[in-house]
């Protein structure tokens, strides 16, 4: 696969189709097609499609053709995926109005596939020739690539790095450097996350502090009759202790279920994108409780101490 950089990796960046028509004469190379994508209007709605060697494509994907064939597609022609063709009522033959940046133009639906937004496609896909007549300009996002037999990786690695060498932005990723890239900016977002999550348990942390030693200096005649009676320091601290573990157990698990609904509640709401199984990590929850609780002793560290340290005659006579 040819990308347009790390910048281009999911976004819109390219270069120029000559790249393509490169890569496609190498004899290293049993099949290749460039990808792009494209804004179009259709049936009032703001759509994205994509466009590729209809030639081609089905050799690199696996997009399920239930209905047609790609190879079918010409200049006037659309696929579609089977839910957007289920959803209008399309069939082959169907005729579509897009609205190109060149204008309006009516294609035919001369395939269905399987494979759409929820996969990771787009639900519309046109030829080149069909994205070079609605465009002002073409530009390939993406070039993916199928070695031909008895051509190693790094072979074929060599013979695509040669092809591209007058394209500075072009990079050459394999299957598992897609995959890493792909992971990479998911480990983002999850990193983000867990800082927002240390942030908010630090603040958790000094509200629990905060309670227990206003707890502690309002209880000061408690505690003192508790220390008469024969309660020792250290159960004392640990009573205190206790309760900062109560505190931060109950709110993690109040926390837990609300945003266990709400992780729920979103993959619902994104079904149709292709967010479909539910799987929170319930290893990754218990050790957030776990850690919530010792969390609750260190936040208990000091007010436990001034608790222990209280004067019980002084603690008894206090008003």
């Amino acid at each position: 696969m040819i990308t347009p950089g790390t910048g281009g990796f999911g976004g819109f960046g390219g270069f120029s189709p000559d790249l393509a028509q490169r890569v496609a004469e190498l004899p290293e190379v049993d099949a290749s097609t460039p990808l792009r994508f494209g804004p179009v209007e259709i049936d009032s709605s703001k759509e994205f499609l994509a466009a590729f060697d209809p030639a081609t494509v089905e050799k690199l994907f696996e997009l399920d053709t239930s209905k047609g064939a790609f190879a079918d597609l010409g200049d006037d022609s659309i696929a579609v995926s089977q839910k957007t063709a289920d959803d209008h009522g399309w069939k082959l033959g169907s005729k579509i109005p897009v609205k190109f940046p060149n204008g309006e133009r009516k294609l035919t639906v001369d395939a269905i596939y399987g494979v759409g937004l929820r996969e990771g496609l787009t639900d519309y896909a046109i030829s080149l020739g069909a994205f070079d007549l609605g465009y002002p300009e073409a530009i390939d996002n993406q070039i993916y690539v199928r070695l031909a037999g008895g051509v190693s990786p790094a072979e074929g690695r060599k013979a695509l790095e040669k092809a591209a060498k007058p394209y500075p932005n072009a990079e050459i990723v394999d299957q598992t450097e897609f995959k890493e890239q792909f992971n990479a900016q998911v480990n983002q977002i999850l990193g983000l996350v867990y800082v927002l999550l240390f942030l908010a348990v630090f603040i958790a942390l000094i509200g629990i502090a905060n309670t227990l030693a206003l707890s502690v200096y309002e209880r000061t005649r408690e505690l003192g009759l508790l220390r008469a009676v024969g309660m020792t320091r250290r159960q004392l601290r640990s009573s205190v202790r206790w309760e900062a573990v109560i505190i931060a157990v109950l709110g993690t698990l109040v926390g837990l279920a609300i945003g266990v609904f709400f992780g729920w509640a979103v993959i619902k709401a994104l079904k149709d994108e292709g967010f479909e199984k539910f799987a929170p990590s319930i290893g990754q929850l218990i050790i957030i409780v776990i850690a919530a609780g010792f969390a609750g002793v260190i936040a208990a560290l000091f007010p436990a101490r001034r608790a222990a340290k209280l004067d019980v005659l002084r603690a008894i006579s206090a008003e």
